[in-house]
C-alpha cells in the first residue's frame, strides 16, 4: 500500500491544461531532430502561460523558443544551469528571463513515453518551481508532455496546499 505522499505523487490533474508548440519551437524541434537523429539532445524550454493551473481547463502554456543545453548519447543526455551557455544565452536573449522555464528532450527513434528517468527528472525539479513542465519529442514528431506541481498534504488527505502560478498560497479540501 503507497503512502498517502507517495498517491499524491502520482495523482492526475483534474481537468485539460493545453500546450501549445509555437512555429519557432517547432522548427527548433524538427532541426535538432534531423541535426541529432541518433542521439538523445535536451534544453531548456521556454514559454509563456494564459490562466492558471488551478483552473486547469483554461491554463495555456505556449513554448516559445528552445534552448540547447546538452547533446548525449543514444540513451541519455543532461545538463546544468552552471553551463555558462546558459547565462550567456539570456544575455543575448533577454526576453527569456520574462518567461517560465521547463525542459525538453527527445528519444531520437524511440518513442515518447516518460521513463523512470524521466519521471524522475521532473519530481526532482518540481521543488524548484511553482509548476514544472517537461516535453519529450521524437524524430517522428511525437511528443508528451506532463506537468508536476508540489502540493503538501496537511492533517488528512482531502486537505492539500501549494503555490499557483503567481505564488499565492492555495489551500484545497
Amino acid at each position: 500500500s503507497k503512502s498517502a505522499i507517495e498517491q499524491a505523487k502520482l495523482k492526475p490533474l483534474k481537468g485539460s491544461p493545453k500546450l501549445i508548440i509555437s512555429e519557432t519551437v517547432s522548427k527548433q524541434i524538427t532541426k535538432l531532430c534531423q541535426k541529432y537523429p541518433n542521439v538523445e539532445w535536451s534544453g531548456v524550454m521556454y514559454h509563456t502561460v494564459t490562466g492558471n493551473y488551478t483552473d486547469p481547463d483554461n491554463f495555456i502554456m505556449t513554448a516559445e523558443y528552445i534552448l540547447l543545453m546538452d547533446v548525449g548519447s543514444s540513451a541519455y543526455t543532461e545538463y546544468s544551469f552552471s553551463d555558462p551557455s546558459f547565462a550567456e544565452a539570456l544575455s543575448e536573449k533577454p526576453e527569456l528571463m520574462e518567461m517560465k522555464m521547463g525542459h525538453i528532450h527527445s528519444h531520437n527513434t524511440m518513442g515518447v513515453f516518460f521513463s523512470g528517468t524521466d519521471s524522475d527528472e521532473l519530481m526532482d525539479n518540481a521543488v524548484n518551481y511553482n509548476y514544472y513542465l517537461s516535453l519529450i519529442v521524437n524524430n517522428f514528431g511525437k511528443m508528451v508532455a506532463r506537468i508536476a506541481i508540489i502540493a503538501t498534504i496537511t492533517g488528512s488527505e482531502s486537505s492539500v496546499s501549494f503555490v499557483d502560478i503567481e505564488g499565492n498560497s492555495i489551500i484545497q479540501t
